[in-house]
C-alpha cells in the first residue's frame, strides 16, 4: 500500500490546498450551496485523497470494477463497451 512518508505528504498538502487555495476560491466566488451532499444524505468534502483511504481494506470497500462491493460499476468493462445509461 502507501507509504507512511506520503500519507503524512498527502494529508499536509491538503491541508494546505484546503486554506490556501480552494479557501481563497471561496471567499472570493462564493459556493453555490452552504453544503453539499449525496442523495442518500451524506457530506460531501471538496478533495478526497488517497490518505482518506489510508485505514480501510481497498478491496473491501472500493473493490475493483464489476466485483463485490460494486462501488466501481456492475461490469468489469464499465461504459467502455456501451454508453452510459440512466
Amino acid at each position: 500500500m502507501l507509504s507512511k512518508g506520503f500519507l503524512k505528504e498527502m494529508r499536509s498538502r491538503a491541508k494546505t490546498w484546503m486554506t490556501e487555495r480552494y479557501g481563497r476560491a471561496a471567499e472570493r466566488m462564493g459556493e453555490r450551496k452552504p453544503a453539499f451532499e449525496t442523495n442518500a444524505g451524506l457530506p460531501v468534502a471538496p478533495l478526497y485523497t488517497p490518505a482518506d483511504l489510508a485505514d480501510q481494506d481497498y478491496f473491501e470497500t472500493i473493490g475493483l470494477p464489476g466485483e463485490y462491493p460494486y462501488s466501481r460499476g456492475t461490469y468489469p468493462i464499465g461504459y467502455r463497451s456501451r454508453y452510459w445509461q440512466q
